[in-house]
């Protein structure tokens, strides 16, 4: 039929309602494509080592990129299975991928990674790695910040000395600076400053701890988790008409993962107290 479209890249003969080829799953150059609604189109340029990102939406959201990409491929994935992969943000991701590739690193800076980690600790990591679906990385920085979070409740502990704090207080206001002064000297003595500066010192060292490892090395577990998925999902001999939706859908963002971190973060450490006050 004339109204056929022949695949650009391995030349088979495609019938019209075809989006992607049947043979090889790229997807045909035809004028729907370009201006259907909710498309991502995604186009490598190994010649000239250009890769352009577009997406498109509902809202107008319409934003062109063109970023130097080195690599035709990252360990073995061809960089537009990964660029369908990493969606949302792929046009400053894809590159931070290439360079690792290139140099032979696992380090390349994920800014928002370290500004979870430091701001939250592990708990706050955990959101990061629930956005991008990667569960496996989000529990185990759950668990540590589960961990870390019960040990700070613990040295901390609950404050014994109120009545010794009134008494500063008091003090203070009645105008008595040398008796104010003598219990300012045996708070900063006492066991529960002690414990408070020590339990401070730990969730800091911690939140420093996390910022630096997820940080360096956040977008290295990105890309080896986009690589399994990518292999283990090309094994499944999916449709090649559907290849690249798939990519999509078992890549890609989850907002509602990321409010369930949110979650965690926040109901965590009010439970940790609530049991310290138990015990």
């Amino acid at each position: 039929m004339d109204n056929n479209i022949i695949c650009h890249e391995c030349g088979t003969e495609n019938e019209p309602q075809y989006v992607y080829c049947k043979n090889c799953g790229t997807l045909l150059k035809t004028e729907t494509n370009k201006q259907s609604q909710n498309q991502n189109n995604y186009n490598y340029a190994a010649g000239n080592t250009t890769y352009q990102y577009q997406q498109s939406g509902k809202n107008g959201y319409n934003t062109t990129y063109n970023q130097n990409v080195a690599v035709e491929s990252i360990e073995g994935v061809p960089t537009e299975d990964m660029v369908a992969f990493v969606g949302k943000k792929s046009y400053n991701i894809i590159p931070k991928f290439s360079k690792m590739e290139l140099a032979g690193s696992k380090a390349s800076w994920c800014w928002p990674a370290a500004v979870l980690g430091f701001l939250f600790g592990p708990l706050g990591e955990a959101i990061w790695f629930f956005y991008r679906k990667m569960y496996k990385a989000a529990v185990i920085f759950m668990a540590i910040g589960i961990v870390f979070s019960a040990a700070v409740g613990i040295i901390a502990g609950p404050i014994t000395d109120k009545d010794f704090l009134q008494g500063v207080v008091e003090s203070y206001y009645s105008g008595d600076y040398e008796g104010f002064y003598n219990c300012v000297g045996e708070l900063l003595r006492s066991e529960d400053t002690v414990r408070s500066i020590a339990a401070s010192v730990l969730d800091s060292a911690v939140r420093i701890a996390t910022m630096i490892v997820a940080g360096m090395f956040g977008f290295y577990f990105y890309k080896r988790h986009a690589v399994r998925s990518i292999n283990r999902y090309r094994d499944m001999s999916v449709d090649p008409r559907y290849y690249k939706i798939g990519l999509a859908s078992i890549g890609g963002t989850s907002s509602g993962m990321a409010v369930l971190g949110v979650a965690i973060l926040i109901l965590v450490p009010n439970l940790l107290s609530w049991l310290t006050l138990l015990v």
